[in-house]
């Protein structure tokens, strides 16, 4: 996430330079950007300029969560699991508010505190 909007294009244009152009890229994106959110309810600007460049070229964004129990999300278990869909169906609502049926890969390791 944190490539920001210019190194969103730099990757895609040195992906699509490797395929043999952007047409071939387009039809087939072989690679994929990582937005990480910010516990508790955060993003960073960075994540969230690649997040909607991303989104507007349809390229795969995997939205991840990270909370850890009882220091940055409650510290049960099902809060803690809430916390992290809210965070990634959010991102997930502006990417597709940005390119609607633009690609995302769903995760979160969400982990407690030792």
């Amino acid at each position: 996430g944190g490539f920001g909007t210019q190194g969103v294009r730099d990757a895609i244009k040195m992906a699509s330079i490797a395929v043999g152009g952007e047409e071939a890229f387009y039809k087939r994106p072989y690679i994929s950007f990582w937005v990480l959110t910010k516990p508790a309810l955060q993003i960073d600007r960075l994540s969230l300029e690649a997040l909607i460049e991303v989104s507007r070229h349809k390229v795969p964004v995997v939205i991840s969560s990270g909370p850890i129990l009882g220091v940055t999300s409650p510290i049960t278990i099902a809060g803690t699991c809430a916390q992290a869909h809210a965070e990634i169906l959010a991102c997930i609502t502006l990417g597709q508010l940005v390119n609607p049926g633009a690609p995302v890969i769903y995760t979160s390791f969400a982990r407690g505190f030792d």
